[in-house]
């Protein structure tokens, strides 16, 4: 399993990634939904779910997760955020497979939740 982890704070990307890790996923990070796009759509991609942070600068979670869409869409996504919001907030076309994490989180949550969405078989 390969899972994308997109967030502008350095210390979330990194402690999610260890966790991850941990499990044995193979972990690709971007600092930005530039950087996560660009990452989705190296010639040797093959994510199986993204991790997105909601609030980021300059593209935003809800921005990317858009344009990860058009080329990806049913590519699974958590979207992580500090910040009250709800799933409804989106437009109905982004809402399929788009699941929510609370910051802070526990690691057995994130670990639980990958392992929810994408099954290892």
């Amino acid at each position: 399993m390969r899972v994308l982890i997109v967030d502008d704070e350095e210390m979330i990307r990194d402690l999610a990634a260890k966790i991850l890790q941990k499990e044995g996923i193979e972990i690709t990070v971007a600092n930005s939904g530039t950087e996560g796009l660009k990452a989705l759509g190296a010639p040797d991609s093959s994510v199986d779910l993204v991790i997105l942070d909601l609030i980021m600068d300059g593209m935003s979670g809800r921005e990317t997760l858009e344009a990860m869409r058009q080329t990806h869409p049913d590519l699974p996504c958590i979207f992580s955020t500090g910040h009250l919001f709800d799933k409804d907030e989106l437009p109905e076309h982004l809402r399929s497979n788009t699941h929510f994490l609370q910051k802070p989180y526990r690691a057995s949550i994130l670990r639980e939740m990958v392992r929810q969405i994408v099954p290892v078989s």
